[in-house]
């Protein structure tokens, strides 16, 4: 067997390329889908959640929340571990919590995903902004909350992950889309939903 020369620098690259192979990314699906209807708001997941390699199918995704005065809904897709810790703390501390105006549960469960961030940014304080980015924006350590909630008759529907911390209303015009098949929701949503339509 004769094992030739590389030509050149391309050459030379796409064979050092090869010798060292990306990991295969782990097949997910994440999907979380909000719909706003002329008489309920509507939250829908896939069931299936993954910790490192262990697969649960019949995970409960969509949590109630009781408020002082009122109701919400939270949904969750992304890391399990951390958006469980989220829900837990949003949970203990809600029953105490007033809602008086249209932004009050957003600021709520965006102030309790910053802190849950501050706590991991606390132990490393040397990090750069860049590198606690691109750690909250990785596949194991990224989540995200989507909350559904009415204040004087009025829907509500917004997003927020620890990434930016800050609450992102709907993305369409009576729904939004979270997780990895956001994309194909968004789509989905777009071709068969309509505004005002009836649960």
């Amino acid at each position: 067997m004769k094992l030739r020369q590389p030509e050149n620098r391309l050459e030379r690259a796409n064979l050092y390329r090869q010798s060292f192979p990306k990991p295969k990314r782990k097949a997910r699906m994440t999907l979380i889908v909000g719909i706003v209807c002329k008489d309920a708001i509507i939250l829908a997941s896939e069931t299936q959640t993954t910790f490192g390699n262990y697969r649960i199918p019949d995970a409960t995704k969509i949590h109630p929340i009781e408020f002082q005065n009122g109701e919400a809904l939270i949904a969750e897709s992304g890391a399990a571990d951390w958006s469980n810790i989220a829900i837990d703390k949003i949970q203990k501390r809600s029953k105490g919590f007033f809602i008086d105006n249209d932004e009050a549960v957003a600021n709520f469960v965006s102030g309790i995903v910053r802190e849950i961030r501050n706590e991991h940014t606390s132990l490393l304080p040397n990090a750069t902004p860049e590198q606690w980015q691109n750690y909250f924006l990785n596949e194991n350590n990224h989540y995200n909350l989507m909350a559904a909630y009415y204040f004087k008759g009025r829907p509500h529907i917004f997003n927020v992950d620890p990434a930016r911390c800050i609450p992102i209303p709907l993305i369409g015009p009576h729904y939004s889309t979270s997780g990895i098949g956001s994309e194909l929701g968004l789509y989905l949503l777009r071709e068969h939903s309509q505004k005002d339509m009836l649960f």
